[in-house]
């Protein structure tokens, strides 16, 4: 897939916006894809409800809110991630993406063991608007 190709297939989707975010190392499943250190991004990000998450051994509430959020495949074949999300840390502050790999249906789907990689293997993640 090239970028001009990419372009057209979204002007077709009536998509107006187009978002990259370029990954580093510690961008992976485990550590959850930072997205910034403040909440600016929501101002950008179609999301849903926020709601407070105290689940774990947080001594402080962080916050998560779904994001719809879809993978295009080689073959311009879109499909869902349901289980992608936006986490908001207010103690550092920061917005960490996370969830996009689980229960994905695309062809590229990841192995557990290889999640971890997932920066070496999707260089870019496009956000649609």
């Amino acid at each position: 897939m090239n970028i001009d190709a990419l372009i057209k297939f979204l002007a077709g989707q009536n998509c107006t916006k187009i978002y990259f975010k370029k990954l580093s190392p510690n961008d992976n499943s485990k550590n959850q894809v930072y997205l910034g250190g403040n909440f600016e991004v929501l101002n950008i990000l179609p999301f849903s409800e926020i709601t407070s998450d105290n689940d774990g051994d947080w001594k402080r509430t962080r916050f998560k809110t779904k994001l719809n959020f879809f993978w295009i495949t080689e073959d311009f074949e879109i499909t869902p991630a349901p289980e992608a999300q936006l986490i908001l840390y207010p103690k550092y502050p920061e917005v960490r993406f996370s969830g996009f790999l689980k229960d994905t249906l695309h062809q590229t789907n990841l192995k557990l063991e290889e999640k971890s990689q997932v920066s070496r293997i999707y260089p870019n993640l496009v956000f649609l608007r």
